[in-house]
């Protein structure tokens, strides 16, 4: 998320998360759908996922991963290709378990698609964690050769403790070390987290983990969340829920760092100067809870 898109009271930002959500329903509602942008030709190329995160009720609702056969995303990437979009965008419910169910991968139709000459890049916004880390090498591969330019994967939390009760099935220390290696694969390379705020069970210092993973890890994009309960997921039942009023301020404290960060690289070579700054509405920095 960067301050060009934040609403300018901090009290408009459920509303902001709220639109934002319901347009990114409405680019997963298309199904199996490729589709053109302004700028970016979408590639559908799957449909479902095998993660069962504790929060998450989609998949009870797309089911198990469906995805299209290689030489149909081929097609649709050559046919971009051909009609002059430079930057294609390959959207699924988790991108990290296409092919899976047909004997392949994500890094098979990647180097595909990457054996492909021309001036064009890859956006891969949304792979669970746990695919990222145990394709590791072949995302470094990839990832090496300049033309993915986007990676998205969630890592939801900072706190082990935390990503356990979610069922993530990643650790923290693996995430950092596979965002780490991509970097140095591909230092230009841009990429975008999730991170939950307020999940049941949440101390202080599971949410001062967070805090320290993003101070680690210079995410170019993050979108984050205040937990909300789905009825008949594992999280919906578990009885140390946080208090509104406690997710709600660790969530802006979290936007506060995010905003800070996208400002100190924006403005790096000035901002010095600008911290200097008195800000009109008090201080920036936040207060842990």
């Amino acid at each position: 998320i960067t301050p060009q898109v934040l609403p300018k009271n901090i009290n408009d930002f459920s509303g902001f998360i709220r639109k934002w959500a319901i347009g990114y329903v409405a680019k997963e509602a298309q199904d199996l759908v490729s589709f053109v942008g302004n700028n970016d030709y979408f590639i559908k190329i799957s449909t479902g996922c095998l993660n069962s995160c504790s929060y998450c009720g989609v998949r009870y609702a797309r089911g198990r991963v469906k995805s299209k056969p290689v030489q149909e995303v081929k097609d649709l990437f050559e046919c971009g290709l051909a009609k002059g979009y430079n930057r294609f965008t390959l959207i699924g419910t988790d991108l990290g378990s296409y092919g899976m169910d047909q004997g392949t991968n994500l890094i098979a139709l990647l180097k595909t698609l990457l054996k492909h000459s021309g001036n064009y890049k890859i956006r891969l916004p949304n792979i669970n964690a746990r695919w990222l880390i145990k394709m590791l090498p072949g995302f470094i591969d990839v990832v090496s050769t300049g033309r993915i330019e986007v990676i998205g994967s969630a890592v939801q939390s900072g706190s082990n403790q935390i990503l356990t009760r979610m069922n993530r099935l990643h650790s923290v220390e693996d995430y950092k070390y596979a965002i780490t290696e991509l970097f140095k694969a591909f230092p230009d390379l841009k990429v975008r987290t999730n991170i939950i705020v307020g999940f049941p069970g949440e101390t202080r210092a599971d949410f001062r983990e967070t805090i320290q993973l993003i101070k680690d890890i210079d995410f170019t994009y993050a979108d984050v969340h205040r937990y909300a309960i789905r009825p008949g997921t594992i999280a919906a039942k578990m009885k140390d829920q946080v208090p509104s009023t406690v997710v709600k301020l660790r969530y802006c404290n979290v936007m506060k760092i995010f905003a800070l960060k996208y400002l100190k690289r924006k403005y790096r070579n000035k901002w010095s100067t600008i911290s200097k700054v008195k800000i009109k509405h008090g201080n920036l920095l936040p207060n842990i809870r």
